[in-house]
């Protein structure tokens, strides 16, 4: 609105405006649409990123192979072009799928380190989110801007600095914070 009227202090819109109607409706948070479906996979020793990636995918999606082709690829896309580097040897790869109808947070853990490219340190915890590609961008922000406060919680790094395994990580991302 701002764009539109840069001059105004105050605008009225009565009917409201069609964009704008979609905006509000996209602010409006639905816990169960808009919360992610998590699911962790332990990584045995030995594998590639490329390798680690797919059997987190093919675990995600164990009878959707479409799905878990698409994720992997999109997957590997975010790891090459955008990864995002995360406190605790942590990386988030995240994407736009067509092949989800809710977010989906997929977590990885290793005993390796994978190296991700453009990224200061290897990595053991793996995550992948991927969010509907027909949900409006501020439902993907949200869900980012939920995992990036949980990032700076010091019980939640804990929790994942201690993890053995991927289902402790899922445990510690499905709490609440406190």
């Amino acid at each position: 609105l701002r764009a539109r009227c840069p001059d105004n202090n105050l605008v009225l819109a009565y009917p409201a405006l069609t964009s704008f109607v979609e905006e509000e409706r996209a602010e409006i948070a639905d816990p169960v649409t808009d919360t992610p479906g998590v699911s962790g996979c332990d990584l045995p020793v030995g594998l590639s990123l490329d390798g680690a990636l797919g059997r987190l995918t093919s675990a995600a999606f164990p009878d959707d192979p479409e799905a878990a082709e698409e994720a992997l690829r999109l997957l590997l896309t975010s790891a090459k072009g955008y990864p995002v580097e995360l406190p605790a040897e942590t990386v988030l790869l995240h994407a736009h799928s067509s092949r989800v109808a809710r977010p989906v947070l997929l977590v990885g853990l290793g005993r390796d380190h994978w190296s991700v490219p453009t990224l200061n340190g290897p990595v053991r915890l793996l995550l992948g989110l991927l969010n509907p590609a027909d949900n409006p961008p501020e439902c993907h922000l949200r869900t980012l801007a939920e995992l990036g406060r949980r990032f700076q919680n010091p019980v939640f790094l804990q929790a994942l600095q201690s993890a053995t395994r991927a289902e402790e990580v899922v445990q510690a991302i499905s709490r609440p914070l406190s």
